[in-house]
Order: C-alpha cells, then sequence, then structure tokens
C-alpha cells in the first residue's frame, strides 16, 4: 500500500465496517468515501450499515 497525503484516508472496499483485510482497504479522499456512501444508498444499502 502506497503512503498518502494529508489529504487522504484509508478506504475500504467492502460495505464492512470492521474489515482490515489490507486487499480490501486503499488510499483515497473523504471525498471518495463520500462518493461511495451515496453510491450505496442510492444502491439500495441500508445507511445504518454503512
Amino acid at each position: 500500500m502506497a503512503v498518502g497525503t494529508r489529504d487522504h484516508v484509508i478506504r475500504r472496499r467492502c460495505l464492512n465496517r470492521s474489515c482490515i483485510k489490507p486487499e480490501h482497504l486503499e488510499i483515497g479522499s473523504q471525498a471518495d468515501n463520500k462518493r461511495d456512501d451515496w453510491a450505496n444508498w442510492a444502491y439500495g444499502v441500508d445507511p445504518d450499515y454503512l
């Protein structure tokens, strides 16, 4: 996994909040996280699950 800047966060590519598998993690921005949340919500994923 690459090292990010101060503006980067560790993001999960899966919907499991407790997941820490390295292959499910990636570096991105908080905006990326929000886009993921909105996309999951639009596809019917329960917001309480996120």
